[in-house]
């Protein structure tokens, strides 16, 4: 009997095992869909888009937002993910397959599939232990409507920018202290 069971377990897992990465694709991301370097100022308290990437084999729509969360490795944590929720989200085509060789810049614009766009606020990063000492990639985990969870996209980089002694966020900048004059 014990032997029927452990059969069924295997073959149950081994099909898991099958189906899971036909149905999830590749499950790229874009940060900052458009923008090569992926620069982000540590010190903003903006939100940074991050797009999930739609293909024939992610479904953008199936995925539950409810679950989405932004992670990054840190370093101060002896390598461990950190996680924090998405502010909003929304569907729209931003970005395609990543082409280009070198896989920290998507240059390819939209292809046509509906993307998944969700935004993180860069504080909540930076408090949950972002910095620029970390190893400056992102990635996002999810659970999918009626199917798998804990589903893990793989990662794309940041530029990391901490402009603190220079007055702070982006107000400080002197291009916009001369936009403000302008007005």
């Amino acid at each position: 009997m014990k032997i029927v069971k452990l059969a069924v377990a295997m073959v149950a897992m081994m099909a898991l095992l099958a189906v899971m990465p036909a149905a999830m694709g590749h499950n790229y991301i874009d940060v900052k869909p458009g923008s090569c370097p992926n620069a982000v100022n540590l010190n903003s308290n903006g939100l940074l888009p991050i797009a999930i990437l739609g293909s024939p084999q992610l479904d953008v729509t199936e995925i539950d937002p409810d679950t989405i969360e932004v992670g990054f490795n840190d370093t101060n944590g002896a390598g461990v993910m950190t996680y924090v929720p998405i502010v909003r989200y929304s569907y729209e085509d931003v970005s395609g397959p990543i082409e280009d060789p070198d896989p920290c810049c998507n240059r390819t614009g939209p292809d046509g599939l509906l993307d998944l766009t969700v935004k993180v606020s860069i504080k909540e990063l930076v408090d949950a232990g972002l910095d620029v000492d970390d190893y400056p990639k992102l990635e996002v985990r999810f659970d999918m409507k009626d199917g798998p969870t804990d589903v893990r996209s793989l990662w794309d980089c940041l530029k990391m920018i901490d402009n603190s002694d220079k007055g702070g966020g982006p107000d400080s900048t002197p291009a916009q202290a001369n936009n403000k004059k302008m007005k």
